[in-house]
């Protein structure tokens, strides 16, 4: 389970009409006509994004899923969000089940929601929901969130035991796994300024387990201009689960 402001966001229920954009296998050529040339260009962010974060999603045969929305009374503009979703499928099936398109089969691997600035196109935040490391970190929450009584010390050794490697003392492994490298081609060289680990959210009459990392950090655009950044990373394996673009 992510923290549960990103889910607020994965499942929101979205006003207006939801219409299905285009579906695609990774790597197969798409038919940029059914959208102009400069929302497509947001399209093939969105795959590459997914393809440099998560390159185990690669070379699987899946089925690459997109949605976007808007209210029906005013006139479709641009694609300012974007909902994805990755998994297997089987044409022969045909299953029309949701999500997103016809001849979806399994749960989907991988799910997102990307949001571009309108002034500059740029990506303004992306959320990412990884099935496989989702699952364990729910587990994790949910043992966490039973034992009320922990000590945050408890807590901690509870992480460790359940395989995360970045807990809240490992910093310095942690920021040498910030996803850099890969970012770079979306958002420029980031350069990380602080992190931090969030254990519980404490409140009555029962804490939540948060356990995940939030990295703060500053980039300079293709365009020049200097951009801020918010990153968060789940502790097992301190994948990204959230890049968020401050205000300037």
């Amino acid at each position: 389970m992510i923290p549960a402001q990103l889910l607020r966001v994965l499942n929101r229920t979205l006003t207006g009409v939801s219409v299905a954009i285009v579906t695609f296998l990774l790597g197969a050529p798409v038919h940029a006509q059914r959208v102009s040339q400069d929302e497509f260009a947001k399209v093939a962010t969105a795959q590459a994004f997914v393809r440099a974060l998560y390159p185990e999603t690669k070379d699987k045969g899946y089925v690459m899923n997109i949605a976007a929305s808007t209210e029906f009374d005013y006139d479709w503009t641009s694609l300012s969000d974007l909902d994805v979703w990755v998994g297997p499928s089987d044409r022969r099936s045909g299953d029309t089940n949701p999500p997103g398109h016809a001849y979806w089969k399994k749960p989907e691997i991988l799910s997102a929601l990307f949001q571009f600035r309108t002034s500059d196109q740029f990506i303004d935040e992306v959320n990412i929901q990884f099935v496989p490391l989702e699952s364990k970190l729910e587990v994790l929450r949910s043992q966490v969130d039973a034992h009320q009584q922990w000590s945050d010390r408890q807590v901690i050794v509870a992480v460790k035991k359940a395989g995360a490697k970045f807990g809240p003392n490992d910093e310095d492994a942690l920021r040498k796994e910030v996803p850099i490298d890969a970012l770079e081609p979306f958002i420029g060289k980031l350069q990380i300024e602080s992190a931090e680990f969030f254990l519980r959210h404490k409140q009555d009459p029962r804490s939540l387990a948060e356990l995940y990392w939030e990295v703060d950090g500053t980039s300079i655009l293709p365009n020049g201009h200097e951009a801020r950044w918010n990153l968060v990373l789940e502790p097992f394996a301190g994948r990204l689960q959230s890049l968020t673009r401050g205000p300037e």
